[in-house]
């Protein structure tokens, strides 16, 4: 499983959500702190910790992604890669999650440098 941290490039703050990785299924599941402050979110994680979903499922956690990636529909992607098969894992790595519309990007980090209320939960 590979872990990254979506984090303000542009404050200090701690990360409050963790988007993690299953290679083997290639899915994705988005984490937010219980105590998040949603207005420190990006706006598509901003309404589920107002809800106080603090787990968002594959689904959930994919329309996150594909928010911040070039979209497989795009004209010419397979050319683009150089023919290699377009996976959301890997257009989300080349640009480490930047996002035009935001100040976020997500950092890889280590199971043990979650918090415990996020470990428990995965």
């Amino acid at each position: 499983m590979k872990i990254l941290e979506i984090r303000n490039f542009k404050h200090k703050d701690k990360p409050q959500a963790w988007l993690l990785y299953d290679q083997d299924t290639e899915t994705f599941q988005i984490e937010i702190q219980a105590e998040a402050d949603p207005w420190k979110l990006p706006a598509s994680l901003f309404g589920w910790a107002m809800q106080k979903k603090y787990t968002l499922n594959s689904k959930e956690s994919l329309q996150f992604v594909q928010e911040r990636i070039i979209p497989a529909e795009r004209q010419n992607i397979i050319s683009i890669l150089n023919g290699r098969v377009y996976r959301e894992w890997d257009m989300l790595a080349v640009n480490q999650g930047r996002c035009v519309q935001d100040d976020f990007e997500l950092i890889p980090v280590h199971f043990d440098d979650l918090p415990e209320e996020i470990k428990r939960r995965i």
